[in-house]
C-alpha cells in the first residue's frame, strides 16, 4: 500500500465568477504519480482535454466542481489525506488501478488500458468521489465584495462599519482590511474569503466622495 498524502494541498477551494466553472481533480499517471490541481473553463460551451487525458494516458478524476453563477465551495482536506494515507480507501483503489495501467497502440494513438482488476478499483473509486465526501458540509466560499456589502449595506455602510471616513490614511484603510479578515476568519472557521478587501474598501470609500462632491 502507499501513503500519497504529499499531494494534498493545506488549503483548497474553487469558485466561480459568473462566468467560469471550476474544478479541482486528481490525476494519475502509470508510473504511480498522483497529484490534485484545479482547472477552470468557461461554461456553456464544449471544452477540449488535453491529449494525454483524452487517451487514457492520465487517469481524472473530479473531486469537486462549480458551475458558473454557483457558490463556490470548500473541500475538506483532511478528509482526503485520510483516504489518500497508507491503507486509505483511494490509497488502496489507486494501488489496485496503478498495478493494472499500461499503454496500447490502437493503430493511431497511445491509449491508456486498464486491466480488468484496474477498471473495478477505478469504478469503485470514482463512485466513491460521486458521495461528495470531500467537499466541506459547513465551510464556503465568500467574496469581498459580497462578505462586505451583503444585501443590504451601501458604500457608506461598508466605510463607516470599516470605521473609515473620505480623509482615512493608506495605513487606516490597511489596517482596517486586516480588522475585516480576522473578523471573517472568527466568524465563519474554515471558509475562505477570496478577492482584496483593500481594494473593496478604498471603492467604497471613493463612491461615498464622489456622493459627496455631487451634493
Amino acid at each position: 500500500m502507499t501513503d500519497y498524502t504529499d499531494c494534498v494541498p493545506e488549503r483548497l477551494y474553487l469558485a466561480s465568477d459568473g462566468r467560469m466553472h471550476e474544478e479541482a481533480y486528481l490525476s494519475l499517471r502509470p508510473s504511480g504519480s498522483v497529484s490534485i490541481d484545479k482547472r477552470n473553463f468557461l461554461g456553456g460551451g464544449g471544452r477540449s482535454y488535453p491529449e494525454a487525458e483524452y487517451h487514457g494516458r492520465v487517469r481524472v478524476y473530479v473531486l469537486a466542481s462549480t458551475a458558473p453563477n454557483g457558490g463556490g465551495c470548500v473541500l475538506d482536506t483532511e478528509a482526503l489525506a485520510e483516504d489518500l494515507a497508507d491503507g486509505g480507501r483511494l490509497s488502496i483503489l489507486l494501488d489496485r488501478i496503478i498495478a493494472g495501467f499500461s499503454f496500447e497502440w490502437n493503430g493511431s494513438n497511445h491509449v491508456g488500458h486498464l486491466d480488468k482488476d484496474a477498471e473495478e478499483a477505478e469504478d469503485a473509486l470514482m463512485e466513491r468521489i460521486a458521495q461528495q465526501p470531500y467537499i466541506h458540509e459547513t465551510a464556503t466560499v465568500w467574496d469581498a465584495s459580497e462578505w462586505l456589502y451583503g444585501p443590504y449595506n451601501d458604500a457608506a455602510d461598508v466605510m463607516h462599519e470599516a470605521k473609515l471616513t473620505i480623509n482615512s490614511t493608506d495605513k487606516q484603510i490597511s489596517e482596517a482590511a486586516e480588522r475585516v479578515e480576522e473578523d471573517f476568519a472568527g466568524d465563519m472557521p474554515g471558509s475562505v474569503l477570496t478577492g482584496d478587501v483593500e481594494d473593496v474598501l478604498r471603492d467604497a470609500i471613493e463612491r461615498v466622495r464622489s456622493e459627496e462632491t455631487l451634493c
